[in-house]
């Protein structure tokens, strides 16, 4: 059995990525979540940097409609594993990545393989978010002339 019944297949695109792309159908729309009412704080708990990071990424997600009430405890998640990654990546500029066993044979320190983890988990994050070229390839996000971007200023 490939998976639960009714779940198998291709994940549902959400509303707003399909309202985005211009291919949402009334007919075919099941209830959709309200936008969140203002921009969520970051924890308290998450480093500084990380933080900052946040207080970028919420507003520009929030205005899209891509960050809600119901997505918090995923893009709170995401950031957790932003932070790991960050300390795991800082951590393992200080050491030799390569190292000896008792036999002279080389092998990654354990940390390459922590730091990778981490790395693809905020990857993945960044995907399910629209925070990467190719998940955003498709969405026709409108702005004016005279007005630049706000996602992709945020994003780079």
């Amino acid at each position: 059995m490939a998976g639960r019944k009714g779940r198998s297949g291709r994940k549902k695109t959400p509303t707003q990525t399909k309202e985005l792309r211009g291919t949402n159908r009334n007919d075919r729309r099941k209830t959709s979540l309200t936008k969140t009412p203002g921009v969520p704080l970051a924890p308290e708990d998450l480093d500084d940097d990380i933080q900052q990071e946040w207080n970028r990424l919420a507003p520009v997600l929030v205005e899209f409609g891509l960050l809600t009430n119901a997505d918090l405890l995923a893009f709170d998640m995401g950031m957790r594993a932003y932070q790991m990654w960050r300390n795991a990546n800082a951590e393992l500029q200080s050491i030799d990545q390569i190292q000896f066993s008792e036999n002279g044979n080389p092998y990654a320190h354990p940390l390459v393989w922590i730091e990778k983890a981490h790395y693809e988990r905020v990857l993945k994050f960044c995907d399910r978010f629209g925070m990467t070229p190719s998940a955003r390839n498709g969405l026709e996000i409108q702005t004016s002339e005279e007005e630049h971007d706000p996602l992709e200023d945020a994003l780079g």
